[in-house]
């Protein structure tokens, strides 16, 4: 086949991505997406769950972020396939993954790089191109739309067991949130600079979402996700509440398949009502349930 490039035909690109040089791929081939570096500055990301919307909040990105404090690679082309698999072909950027912040320089960069973040808002929240939120903190059994801020109180309520505090977002302000800051995802380049891919789940949430998207993985990886909830803000007593809150709503929602704009209390999950979803670990830190009424 002849040599690929950003502007090759989609079928082309279609079929060199079915069988990729292995020496071209940049990501673990047992994952669900992949990354393949192609001839010259480009790479392509493809996957089933590839889809348009990270395509756009990439460009949206690009387009508000001070790329002198964090750099966002440029997307050249996305479509989807027959299939459903999703593809889009950006700029490569050569870095390495952060797996630990080591020196004083790259704190000093990651904690400018958050506070920026902070300092960019919208009176709408979800993804910042639109459409359905993936972030991990709403769960793995769909994605939810979020047109208001309340969309996101009742989301989180409905996913709440009785005996359970409901949350509240009144006068929160909406900011921009990556929400999957990881190794992966992280690059620090060969002028020091940093370097964040991996747009797919960011969007304006209140800004403790992402000390919730770090407390989510903290105990399934490295140090480097405790390394960056140091170089975040304290959250208020009122506000690591409401993260609890959140992982409650979370962990809820991997035990019970949760009805929707329903709560229910324990003893209704217990009958049987509602089918009871497998669950083999633990709380997630900080998910600590509040006694109910016997």
């Amino acid at each position: 086949m002849q040599d690929i490039d950003k502007d090759s035909p989609e079928s082309h690109i279609i079929q060199f991505c079915l069988s990729p040089p292995q020496h071209l791929l940049l990501t673990d081939p047992r994952y669900t997406n992949s990354v393949l570096r192609l001839p010259g500055p480009w790479v392509i990301k493809y996957g089933i769950s590839v889809s348009p919307n990270e395509a756009r909040n990439q460009r949206y990105a690009r387009r508000i972020i001070d790329l002198d404090i964090v750099y966002v690679p440029q997307v050249y082309r996305s479509f989807t396939d027959d299939e459903g698999v999703g593809y889009v072909i950006m700029e490569y950027v050569e870095g390495k993954p952060i797996y630990s912040i080591d020196s004083d320089s790259q704190q000093d960069a990651i904690c400018r790089m958050l506070a920026h973040f902070a300092s960019l808002s919208s009176s709408m929240p979800g993804p910042l191109g639109g459409g359905s939120s993936p972030a991990l903190i709403f769960g793995e059994q769909s994605e939810p739309t979020f047109m208001t801020i309340q969309d996101i109180e009742e989301w989180i309520n409905d996913r709440l067991l009785l005996s359970q505090t409901q949350v509240s977002f009144t006068n929160t302000r909406l900011s921009l949130c990556h929400l999957d800051i990881a190794p992966r995802n992280l690059l620090q380049r060969d002028d020091g600079s940093l370097c964040l891919i991996d747009w797919a789940t960011a969007g304006f949430y209140p800004w403790f979402f992402e000390v919730c998207s770090q407390r989510l993985v903290v105990p399934q990886c490295n140090i480097f996700n405790q390394q960056l909830l140091e170089c975040m803000n304290e959250p208020s007593a009122a506000e690591d509440t409401l993260i609890r809150t959140m992982l409650l709503a979370w962990f809820n929602c991997q035990k019970y398949n949760m009805p929707r704009s329903q709560r229910r209390n324990k003893k209704d999950f217990e009958r049987g009502d509602v089918k009871i979803m497998l669950h083999s670990g633990p709380p997630p830190p900080g998910a600590i349930h509040q006694p109910g009424p016997t």
